[in-house]
């Protein structure tokens, strides 16, 4: 009997330590399929990371920086911008203002001069427009703008040319028949008008 129940403790102990070990390989076996998932993870997120890069040429830090400092370049000239117009503003006010100084302290308009001034209008002028007293003062450049409506009503007109075709046209102006001109033409045979009467 003795025997007999210590080869049953034997066998039993050797059962449990094989059942044991199965055990325990079971884990290791386990333990190594997960390493070898995670270490495939890695290298498949290390070759998407590496594809992105080399389609692009650039890493995604890489690339967002490089747009910051665009955005501060753009924000940089920005700056500029409107320090130049603030400047151009300033001087703008400047000259406005000395503008104003040089206006007749006692606040009346300035007289016009030149061609914008009132005088007395040639006795030829007179005749060739009509209604015109021989005392009224009218500026040259009324007289110019009459004297060209005035000419396209009685001449033949092209676009801005004129040829002065009228008998009493030719004779006022000094000029032969055809004569080609022009509202700028006007004012200078006008001008010259002008300058006969004051030395006559």
């Amino acid at each position: 009997m003795p025997k007999k129940q210590s080869k049953e403790i034997v066998s039993s102990e050797s059962e449990s330590e094989s059942e044991s070990d199965s055990h325990s390989d079971g884990h290791i076996n386990k333990s190594h399929i997960e390493s070898d998932s995670d270490s495939g993870s890695g290298e498949d997120t290390q070759n998407i990371t590496s594809t992105l890069v080399s389609k692009e040429g650039k890493t995604f830090t890489e690339r967002y920086n490089d747009a910051l400092d665009v955005l501060q370049e753009s924000q940089i000239q920005q700056m500029k911008a409107l320090k130049s117009l603030a400047s151009l503003s300033k001087k703008a006010f400047k000259e406005s203002s000395k503008r104003k100084q040089k206006r007749n302290p006692s606040g009346e308009p300035r007289k016009p001069t030149g061609f914008l001034a009132p005088k007395q209008v040639p006795i030829k002028i007179r005749k060739y427009l009509g209604g015109i007293e021989s005392d009224e003062e009218l500026s040259q450049n009324e007289i110019s703008k009459r004297i060209h409506i005035k000419l396209k009503e009685d001449n033949r007109v092209e676009g801005s040319k004129i040829f002065i075709t009228n008998k009493i046209a030719m004779k006022t102006f000094g000029v032969e028949k055809e004569y080609e001109t022009s509202f700028i033409g006007i004012k200078k045979i006008i001008s010259s008008i002008y300058k006969e009467s004051v030395e006559a």
